[in-house]
C-alpha cells in the first residue's frame, strides 16, 4: 500500500512541476537582438521564437557562425542537468557542440547565462549593465571555445588579451571567467533550469548553439491547496483499507 501511495504521489508531483530531460527536436527562430556590441560582435542575449512561440532571450555560446535576423533552422534540445551528470568519458554522447570542455565547463556556462539573464532582466538601462552584460558574453564565448580567443589577431577589431584576464572589473570577460570557475556550484540546484539547443547537424543549415535559462514555475497556492488535499485523500484511503482488513 505504501508503495502504490508513493508511485500516486511521485505522478501527482511531476504532472504539477512538469519538467523532463528529453531530447527533442525543435524549430528556431532569430527574431531580434538587444542592441548591445562589443569589438564589432552583437552580445547576447539574442531573441529567439521556438516553434513560432514567442520569443525569449537565449545566449549563444558559438562565436564562429553568423546568423542574421529572420534566420530559421532546427535544432535538438539537452536539458542542463543531463549535462551535469554526465561525466569527462560520457559526455561525447550527448549532441552537443562543445563536448571539449566537459560537464563543469557547460556548468560554467549556465552560471554566466543565470548571471546575465539577471542582467537582462533589469533593462540593461544603464552604461554599467550593459558593459558588464558584454563582458558576459565575451567571457561565454571564452569558455566555450578558448582557442578561437586566444587565436584573435591583435587589431582594433578584436579585444586585447588583457581583456581576458582577471582584473577585479566586472566590465573585463577575465573577471566573469574567474567567477565562473569559482561559483559555477551555486546553481547547482537548478541546473534542470537550463536548456541547450544545438543545430542539427545539417551542413547546408549551419547555426549558432543557444543557452536559455527557464526557472520552474512557483506553484500557485491553490495548486498547493490541491496537492495536500490530495494526499491527505490518498493517506486516508490507504489507512481505512488497512483498518479493514485487520477487522476482518
Amino acid at each position: 500500500m505504501k508503495k502504490a501511495m508513493l508511485l500516486v504521489v511521485a505522478a501527482i508531483f511531476l504532472c504539477l512541476a512538469g519538467g523532463g530531460s528529453a531530447l527533442a527536436d525543435y524549430s528556431l527562430k532569430l527574431t531580434g537582438v538587444n542592441g548591445l556590441s562589443e569589438y564589432d560582435v552583437y552580445t547576447t542575449p539574442y531573441y529567439i521564437s521556438v516553434n513560432g512561440g514567442t520569443p525569449s532571450p537565449m545566449f549563444c555560446d558559438d562565436i564562429t557562425t553568423d546568423i542574421g535576423i529572420g534566420y530559421q533552422w532546427t535544432a535538438t534540445e539537452t536539458d542542463g542537468s543531463t549535462i551535469a551528470a554526465s561525466t569527462s568519458s560520457t559526455i561525447g554522447s550527448l549532441p552537443i557542440k562543445f563536448s571539449s570542455i566537459g560537464p563543469t565547463g557547460y556548468e560554467e556556462l549556465f552560471y554566466l547565462v543565470y548571471k546575465a539573464t539577471l542582467l537582462d532582466a533589469q533593462g540593461l538601462s544603464t552604461l554599467a549593465l550593459q558593459q558588464e552584460s558584454e563582458a558576459i558574453s565575451w567571457a561565454i564565448w571564452a569558455i566555450a571555445d578558448p582557442g578561437y580567443v586566444t587565436s584573435l589577431p591583435p587589431t582594433s577589431s578584436n579585444p586585447p588579451p588583457s581583456f581576458f584576464v582577471n582584473n577585479g572589473s566586472d566590465t573585463n570577460a577575465g573577471y566573469w571567467i574567474n567567477q565562473a570557475s569559482l561559483y559555477y556550484g551555486s546553481i547547482s540546484s537548478i541546473v534542470n533550469e537550463f536548456e541547450v539547443f544545438t543545430p542539427d547537424n545539417n551542413i547546408s543549415n549551419p547555426s549558432q548553439e543557444f543557452i536559455e535559462y527557464v526557472p520552474d514555475p512557483v506553484p500557485e497556492p491553490s495548486a498547493l491547496l490541491f496537492l495536500g488535499l490530495t494526499l491527505l485523500t490518498i493517506a486516508g484511503g490507504v489507512s481505512l483499507k488497512v483498518r479493514s482488513k485487520t477487522h476482518t
